[in-house]
């Protein structure tokens, strides 16, 4: 026996179905919406926002400039007072970096003097700005020449010339000690202060002479060669 279900049960889901099709035939395509990254500019210190002012999420956000809190100026000092700006960083390791890196070089320079400065980033007036550090140039007590760089009040000193590499720095232990050396001879002292360590690193290079060592015969040849 074949049972009949009334027409209306049958006849409702179809009739729905062809209204959701009316529906979505109707209905009009949503548009795909992409926002638009606001304008960047990248710069030593990382990638900074930039926009119009008032332009929402880029002005709540601080940007990397703020972030820094203070940004480190390197310059030159010459003879005549000439001053010469050779960059600026924001960390002081990158600051020492780009100091070094002169200071390796500037033998043949009238520049008697390097210094960092640190610059308060936000900060008006004149304690915007502080010294951090000032390199002088002296003439070595190994090598005579005059790449021998003293940081501060004579805090510690470093020959940068590539065949004698003197140094002179306060002990790590006892800071009432001094140690110098000189890596040609290898060999180390302990000072009172700056000044007996620079006498000290003379009395190196007089030892050496004297000794007539071939390492300290072609040492002597090698600086002899640079000048």
């Amino acid at each position: 026996m074949r049972l009949r279900c009334p027409v209306d049960l049958v006849s409702e889901p179809a009739e729905d179905a062809e209204e959701e099709e009316d529906d979505e035939e109707q209905a009009p395509a949503k548009p795909t919406f992409v926002p638009l990254a606001p304008a960047q500019r990248t710069s030593k210190i990382g990638t900074v926002a930039s926009g119009p002012v008032g332009s929402g999420p880029a002005e709540q956000q601080p940007t990397k400039i703020e972030e820094v809190g203070e940004l480190f100026v390197i310059a030159t000092v010459e003879r005549d007072g000439t001053t010469e700006v050779l960059g600026m960083v924001p960390l002081v390791r990158q600051a020492s970096e780009v100091a070094r890196g002169f200071m390796a070089n500037a033998e043949l320079t009238d520049v008697i003097e390097v210094r960092i400065d640190a610059w308060t980033v936000g900060r008006i007036g004149a304690d915007c700005v502080r010294e951090h550090l000032v390199n002088h140039r002296e003439t070595c007590p190994v090598c005579a020449h005059s790449t021998f760089w003293v940081e501060g009040e004579r805090e510690r000193g470093t020959c940068h010339d590539r065949f004698c590499r003197a140094w002179i720095a306060p002990n790590e232990v006892n800071p009432a000690i001094w140690n110098c050396g000189w890596p040609a001879t290898m060999e180390t002292e302990h000072s009172e202060d700056f000044d007996d360590a620079f006498e000290d690193l003379i009395a190196m290079k007089g030892r050496a002479e004297a000794a007539g060592s071939d390492g300290a015969t072609e040492l002597a040849d090698d600086i002899a060669s640079s000048i």
